[in-house]
């Protein structure tokens, strides 16, 4: 059985036979070609061909002599040089789509088939929000969004959450549901429901353990997302007021919960401009 180190180096970009040569020289260092070839059991010139990759990388330093041994850079090392190689190309790839025109956004509704999809949506649907975030999320959600939520808020954007577990988000506006456990009873899993700027909304139920996806959709639709935004912003109302009244707040505190969510609702967001927009070009 290979050690489970190879797979998550080749995940990183190394190719199989790279992963297994560093692998090789992390316990026989200093080594040649040779010796590494010879020790894996893999064709020489092959084993070279790998150990020079590993060696423009910066996996491995080389002994100025004859002899021209190898050996391995810590991996921490690694790592270090794998990620800066990376966010290099990441800004090449950047500056290269920048130049490409994309197409125009539609208002169809879109599946999303795996947890990592959606995760990655729901941060890019953060990082685009120009004025109000407003989300419907189960724990597993909430960990993996934690940092994006409070970076938002730290844009100055509104950003409420309703959620099923106690948890502090700094600058967000946080709503326990008043019944947690009902809602877990009734439903089988967790979601994690978005909607940006009354612009672009995204709905999603997951397994308990959030790795699977039962079913999960997306859309531009400003006039979708808008109706969405209301009914959600709506919902948060009420859990808030409910709570609030049990736990006997005052009819001030009260009117002030109301008027907080009033301004959730304002209708001038982008996704109410873009509506406005498109059915003003459909009019003329």
């Amino acid at each position: 059985m290979q050690p489970a180190y190879l797979q998550a180096l080749t995940e990183l970009g190394l190719t199989g036979l790279e992963a297994e040569a560093y692998g090789y020289l992390l316990e026989h260092s200093p080594a040649t070609g040779y010796a590494v070839a010879k020790g894996l059991g893999k064709p020489t010139a092959n084993t070279y061909k790998a150990l020079a990759s590993l060696y423009g990388k910066g996996a491995l330093i080389r002994e100025e002599s004859a002899n021209r041994e190898f050996r391995p850079v810590s991996p921490g090392e690694l790592l270090g040089a794998l990620e800066r190689r990376f966010q290099e190309r990441k800004r090449r790839a950047s500056s290269e789509l920048r130049r490409v025109k994309e197409s125009e956004a539609d208002d169809r509704v879109y599946r999303l088939e795996t947890p990592e999809q959606v995760l990655e949506r729901l941060r890019q649907m953060l990082s685009r929000c120009r004025k109000v975030a407003v989300l419907d999320l189960f724990s597993w959600a909430v960990e993996h969004l934690k940092d994006d939520l409070e970076a938002a808020a730290a844009r100055g954007l509104k950003v409420a959450v309703k959620v099923y577990e106690p948890c502090s988000l700094r600058g967000v506006h946080v709503v326990a549901h008043p019944r947690p456990e009902r809602v877990a009873r009734r439903w089988p899993g967790q979601w994690a429901n978005a909607v940006i700027d009354g612009h672009e909304y995204l709905l999603a139920l997951l397994s308990h353990d959030g790795a699977r996806v039962h079913q999960a959709i997306w859309s531009g639709s400003a006039f979708l997302s808008l109706v969405y935004h209301l009914g959600l912003v709506s919902e948060l109302q009420v859990d808030d007021l409910e709570r609030n009244i049990k736990d006997g707040a005052s009819r001030e505190d009260l009117v002030a919960i109301l008027e907080r969510y009033d301004r959730l609702k304002v209708i001038d967001m982008p996704g109410y401009r873009m509506l406005r927009q498109v059915l003003g070009k459909e009019q003329t």
